[in-house]
């Protein structure tokens, strides 16, 4: 990517504008796959999630992006629900203090 080109820091922020613009724009395979390296602890260490709950904060967008990636690749109602859910469960078990609200997000 640019960032690593040019040997810049990557931030949650930057993140969350890119998976924001790729909803925006139904590029739901990028915002799903920088949402999973997001909170895959082996790829970028046990960093918790924003848990702020809200339409426009990062959680409900990385799951939303998700979900819909999850859709367009042929997956339907439970396997869908499946794929949010093992997110939310990695999440849950980087930072469990918040589980109650990543479980809140995967349900809007």
């Amino acid at each position: 990517s640019l960032f690593d080109a040019l040997n810049l820091d990557i931030h949650n922020f930057h993140n969350y504008c890119t998976i924001r613009a790729a909803n925006q724009e139904h590029e739901w395979e990028l915002a799903s796959s920088l949402f999973c390296k997001q909170i895959d602890p082996d790829f970028n260490g046990l960093v918790p999630v924003d848990s702020e709950l809200g339409w426009n904060g990062f959680l409900e967008m990385g799951l939303y992006g998700l979900a819909m990636n999850l859709s367009n690749r042929g997956y339907e109602g439970v396997r869908v629900v499946e794929g949010v859910l093992n997110a939310v469960r990695d999440m849950c078990m980087v930072s469990p203090t918040d589980q109650e609200k990543y479980m809140m997000a995967a349900g809007s």
